[in-house]
């Protein structure tokens, strides 16, 4: 019941956009998602930080199509409204507030919400709605600026990112309850008497090990086309490439991720889209959503306290969490240009910008913290003994 009271909105706003005028849509979710409020408020419970949000949100495009731009098209009213809920739900995490945290808290029990790894939870499902609203951007911003691009390519992404979210909201609560049940019994078999303690962040290593493998279809894919300039032969070796990664990390018994598995959907989904448009462009923009991904983890607040020396944790940690933010929008300022190459359609400026600027990038990211980091540590120290 809850999840349809969430999703009650956007979904009637989504089927009124296909058959009546955009600012009648808009208004009518604007009105469900104020009465949900209000049935929150008649209940005694919280005002939650998305229904009110979205509220606002859809207020705002209607009143911007009313009275400033009465010609917006539809793609554009769908743009500036995933773009509304992607704020809302990336600000809720920069707040340190992840909304799912409303729902979840009202729908557990109380010890349920005192377990260790409850927020954490929230912040991993908090994230994967906001790379579905990422994801209805990226399919709308195509929608507007790719020629020849079917109209129902956008729909279809929004459907499939929405879905994906839904479908990872009801899965990952049971997968981490099961997984934190089969920790803590085998914490007491040991006579440990504690909650286990959730695994550690990805350190920096892993995580550009990740984005080398997430980018390995898309590598595939562009060999094979250059070589060959043919779509489908290039697609369907990309998607293969990403399947055998999955069954080899199976066979070698290594524990794969959500994340892991909707990448490879993700190829899948774009490889279908490619062939049925015949525009290798869809698989251009895939190493974005590997971009996008990273950039969501980087975003927890001081992820990168663990990973430099002791003396620069404890002399300047709050330079250190600037820079783990840092880092988040360089992986989002690299996934938006990656989006943006992929568009152009030019495949040696997407080759160079991989290659060359987003590599780059990451190199000059290092070297500036390294230097940074030194320089500052070194200050403060010599503050101190002044």
């Amino acid at each position: 019941m809850t999840i349809f009271l969430i999703l009650a909105p956007y979904g009637v706003y989504a089927a009124l956009m296909m058959v009546v005028s955009a600012t009648l849509s808009l208004t009518v979710a604007a009105a469900l998602c104020l009465a949900v409020v209000a049935l929150d408020i008649a209940k005694g419970r919280s005002i939650k930080i998305l229904g009110l949000g979205s509220a606002v949100v859809f207020t705002m495009v209607a009143g911007y199509l009313s009275f400033v731009d009465p010609t917006m098209s539809a793609s554009a009213v769908r743009l500036a409204v995933d773009c509304g809920i992607f704020a809302l739900s990336l600000g809720s995490m920069l707040l340190r507030a992840p909304f799912t945290l409303q729902y979840a808290i009202e729908d557990v029990p109380p010890e349920t919400a005192a377990i260790p790894g409850f927020l954490r939870a929230n912040y991993v499902i908090t994230g994967a709605w906001t790379l579905s609203a990422l994801l209805m951007i990226v399919g709308n911003l195509m929608t507007l600026y790719v020629p020849g691009l079917p109209y129902w390519t956008g729909l279809a992404i929004a459907f499939g990112a929405r879905n994906s979210a839904l479908y990872f909201t009801r899965w990952y609560p049971e997968y981490r309850k099961s997984k934190d049940m089969a920790a803590q019994s085998a914490a007491a078999m040991s006579g440990q008497d504690s909650w286990p303690v959730l695994p550690q962040e990805t350190c920096v290593k892993d995580v550009f090990a990740k984005l080398a493998a997430d980018f390995l279809s898309a590598a595939v894919f562009f060999i094979l086309y250059i070589a060959t300039d043919d779509v489908v032969l290039a697609t369907g070796a990309a998607v293969g490439v990403a399947v055998v990664q999955v069954i080899w990390a199976r066979i070698k018994g290594v524990h794969l991720s959500f994340m892991a598995y909707a990448s490879v959907g993700l190829v899948i989904v774009l490889g279908g889209v490619t062939l049925l448009t015949n525009d290798p462009r869809f698989m251009f923009a895939k190493p974005a959503i590997g971009h996008f991904a990273i950039g969501l983890i980087m975003l927890k607040r001081g992820w990168m306290l663990r990973y430099v020396p002791p003396i620069v944790s404890e002399t300047i940690p709050e330079y250190v969490t600037a820079a783990g933010y840092a880092w988040a929008a360089l992986m989002f300022t690299l996934g938006l240009g990656t989006v943006a190459m992929a568009m152009n359609g030019d495949i040696k400026l997407w080759v160079l910008y991989i290659t060359v600027v987003a590599g780059g990038a990451k190199v000059a990211a290092f070297a500036l913290q390294f230097i940074a980091f030194r320089f500052v540590v070194a200050n403060r120290l010599r503050a101190a003994r002044a």
